[in-house]
């Protein structure tokens, strides 16, 4: 009894206008701190939504398949593009790497000191500039100038017979492309002797001078084969074993074969 009287007294005391100043206290410092959360929700909520916007225009931006203009600074400032290099045209390429490889020296391994002297003298004449630069002039059509080369080794080159066999090649292809048949009869005969001086292991090449000189004598005697009735009868005998009576006869067969004739170099102008 005592105990709640004490209580009662004590609730007596307590003044209510101290009660509505505690409260309003209360209150002021709960206000503040709603304020700040509202803030920071408020906040939390615009990052996330910018970082959402951002990282979808990102994205945008990476698959767009729309070209965009160049933000490079040189458009900005106006100035041009430098002009690219004037292309030439496959021809003066090609006359310009050829000078580049006629002028470059050719390199012999010291390795090469060492072969047979045959090896090593085919070996040379193969890398010799003078022949290297007759095959550029010749794929590029320029036969007067390779043919000058050529004539220039085999008038000095006393040593290397196989240097004087590919200036001799040469010479007969460039006479070939020119149609000099009187000049390229000349110069296959001394092909075919630089051929068999070369003496290659195996190879006898006087077996094909003499069917060349073979074939000289049937295109001096053809007036004779023509009429021969032994090689008519033979003729005419292929042609029916081949099915070709409708497509050749004898004498468009002997045509043809005086015509190859006359086009093989021959010893007789």
């Amino acid at each position: 009894m005592t105990e709640n009287k004490d209580s009662k007294s004590l609730l007596k005391k307590i003044d209510l206008g101290d009660m509505k100043i505690l409260i309003i206290g209360v209150i002021l410092l709960i206000i503040p701190v709603l304020f700040l959360l509202f803030s920071l929700s408020r906040t939390g909520k615009k990052d996330v939504a910018t970082s959402a916007r951002d990282r979808l225009g990102m994205s945008k931006a990476a698959f767009s398949f729309q070209r965009t203009a160049s933000q490079h600074p040189a458009g900005k400032t106006g100035t041009s593009a430098k002009p690219s290099a004037k292309q030439l045209s496959p021809e003066k390429e090609w006359a310009q790497a050829a000078e580049r490889i006629s002028k470059a020296p050719a390199y012999i391994p010291p390795q090469i000191a060492a072969l047979p002297p045959s090896e090593r003298k085919y070996f040379e004449a193969e890398k010799h500039t003078g022949i290297r630069n007759a095959n550029v002039l010749i794929s590029q059509g320029r036969l007067d100038e390779a043919r000058a080369i050529c004539d220039e080794i085999l008038r000095t080159e006393n040593e290397n017979e196989f240097l004087r066999f590919m200036a001799s090649g040469n010479l007969c292809t460039i006479y070939d492309e020119k149609g000099d048949i009187a000049a390229l009869r000349k110069e296959f005969l001394r092909y075919l002797d630089l051929l068999e001086s070369l003496k290659i292991k195996g190879f006898e090449a006087k077996n094909i001078k003499a069917g060349y000189l073979s074939m000289n004598k049937m295109l001096l005697d053809f007036g004779k084969v023509r009429s021969d009735p032994i090689v008519r009868s033979h003729i005419g005998e292929v042609i029916r074993q081949n099915g070709a009576e409708g497509v050749a006869t004898v004498d468009s067969v002997l045509d043809d074969t005086l015509g190859y004739l006359k086009n093989f170099p021959s010893s007789k102008h």
